[in-house]
């Protein structure tokens, strides 16, 4: 997985992943983006962002009150084994501070990954700052 360490407030995060189905179900694919907020992505299967979560372990709340979060597409339908390398563009926040992503697989309005399996979701911080030197 490739991603900045740091990154300027209200930018954009780009997150590139390897993802690999484990499983013995085929992941579903949508190939054009619609609003997730809408259930015609149900059963759909995605490399999320759940939320950011700040310094005093509460998440990131953007526009119309909803958590930040994110997705990334997988292209085509992935079968048991299949590999894919996925982009995933995420809004960063507003204020500058340390954060912490959370990031699993989910399957849209169904459960994400790491709820189902009782694992731990992938965290790892990240610095949003003011600006950033382009050294």
């Amino acid at each position: 997985m490739k991603y900045p360490e740091i990154i300027e407030k209200e930018s954009v995060l780009q997150i590139k992943a390897t993802v690999k189905n484990t499983g013995n179900t085929v992941w579903l694919s949508e190939n054009k983006k619609v609003n997730i907020l809408e259930k015609k992505m149900m059963g759909v299967v995605n490399l999320g962002i759940e939320k950011w979560i700040d310094n005093n372990n509460k998440p990131v709340i953007w526009r119309d009150n909803i958590e930040l979060g994110a997705r990334g597409y997988i292209t085509v339908n992935q079968y048991p084994g299949d590999t894919s390398e996925i982009i995933l563009n995420s809004d960063t926040p507003q204020k500058t501070g340390e954060y912490t992503i959370i990031l699993d697989m989910v399957d849209e309005y169904i459960t994400w990954f790491y709820k189902k399996n009782k694992t731990e979701p992938k965290k790892f911080k990240i610095r949003v700052a003011d600006k950033i030197s382009k050294n």
